[in-house]
């Protein structure tokens, strides 16, 4: 019972700690997506001007977007599967900010077609890659809350895209760039930073999380007993003792002296050494207080 509650106790410091470290993390991540998936509406106005991307052509290549976005779904959460959260997001996140820095230097339709369907094809498969780290690194009662935050992040991610492209189009003609290529290439490389950041911050799995503690040892253990295999005897040894039970249960009269005449010696069947005198045979050639037992013939 002891045992079970320690282990309900680490689960739930282990879930505190994840909530505090790596939660906050998925967040920044939200909001650089956010950022990248919505820097389009603000600069609609600025790359129609430069540019001459009309509403037709803006509208076109917002809808690409979302083409690759479904066509690639599939294929990412199977690699995902393969390579693992933390290798994937990871991908996701410089493969999606290295296709917003290049629209910056958008300077035709074509392009601007080309790199939006890029961009979806990148961000493809990040939600369920989050949603599969959850699952990984949650328990059951506490993913939902963790989702919930996540999704939560979406909010604040467009509270803050508003003004943070507003201070970057506002940069028009600094260092001979205009607005909307300070919007495209500052989010752009943030991505690209905070993914190679991902890398090193998040863990492949619990078992690589130094900042978790490592679970509990029983306290004792039962102490082993070393068996020293005993010798077996030698096999002349095993040989006499068997012949010594042999006799040690025969009757008294089966083991009296059991000698045989044999012309002017008698041999005693349950010894070697021949008898000290002739005893005195009878009728049947053996002497009266012993059975007869033929000797072998030599």
């Amino acid at each position: 019972m002891v045992s079970v509650d320690n282990a309900v106790t680490d689960v739930a410091s282990a879930t505190k700690k994840f909530f505090k470290r790596v939660l906050p993390i998925m967040l920044v991540m939200l909001v650089c997506n956010q950022l990248n998936r919505s820097n389009i509406g603000y600069a609609q106005d600025h790359l129609q001007a430069d540019v001459g991307i009309g509403a037709a052509a803006y509208g076109f290549g917002a809808g690409l977007f979302f083409i690759a976005y479904a066509i690639f779904e599939l294929p990412s959460n199977v690699m995902m599967e393969k390579y693992g959260a933390k290798i994937w997001l990871t991908r996701i996140m410089i493969s999606w900010g290295i296709v917003s820095f290049l629209m910056a230097f958008v300077q035709n339709e074509t392009m601007f077609y080309v790199l939006r369907f890029l961009l979806g094809a990148a961000e493809a498969g990040f939600f369920p890659a989050v949603i599969f780290y959850f699952a990984r690194w949650v328990p059951a009662g506490q993913r939902g809350k963790a989702t919930a935050i996540f999704i939560a992040g979406s909010s604040v991610a467009a509270a803050i895209s508003g003004p943070v492209a507003g201070a970057l189009l506002s940069l028009q003609g600094v260092l001979g760039l205009r607005g909307w290529q300070w919007l495209f290439g500052f989010e752009g490389a943030l991505s690209v930073f905070v993914g190679m950041a991902v890398f090193f911050v998040l863990d492949a799995g619990i078992k690589d999380a130094k900042w978790l503690s490592p679970p509990r040892r029983p306290r004792s253990r039962r102490p082993s007993v070393t068996r020293t295999p005993s010798t077996p005897p030698p096999k002349a040894t095993r040989q006499a003792t068997t012949q010594a039970t042999r006799q040690a249960a025969l009757p008294a009269s089966s083991t009296a002296g059991k000698c045989c005449s044999t012309r002017r010696s008698c041999c005693c069947a349950a010894s070697t050494s021949p008898c000290s005198s002739p005893s005195t045979p009878t009728r049947s050639g053996c002497p009266a207080s012993s059975s007869r037992s033929p000797a072998p013939r030599t």
